[in-house]
């Protein structure tokens, strides 16, 4: 019950911190549990990258595969990076990498 405050406590503290909105549901006796962040989607982000080393001294791990987002923010990241900007006649643009859309379903 005590280690349950404290991670209670260290949530909240994690989400000023972080500046996200976290809820956690840990059931008595049961092993699972689940963490809900909310905010702004680089908060969310930052967040969600820190959230394991927080949760680790309490013996919670984060099991599972990458969330969609995760592969989207690197992918906005990395085309940031390979963007080469140009200058044509006065005006100035980024050379980018072709991007895929999703197909307009009828």
């Amino acid at each position: 019950q005590e280690d349950k405050e404290l991670l209670y406590k260290e949530v909240d503290q994690f989400s000023m911190t972080h500046e996200v909105r976290t809820e956690l549901n840990c059931p008595d006796g049961w092993p699972q549990f689940s963490i809900v962040l909310s905010g702004d989607s680089s908060s969310v982000a930052t967040a969600r990258k820190a959230l394991p080393a927080m949760l680790k001294p309490f013996g919670l791990e984060i099991p599972g595969p990458k969330v969609k987002g995760d592969a989207e923010v690197e992918a906005a990241t990395k085309l940031e990076e390979e963007a080469e900007t140009v200058e044509v006649e006065g005006l100035v643009m980024k050379s980018m990498e072709r991007r895929e859309r999703p197909s307009r379903r009828r």
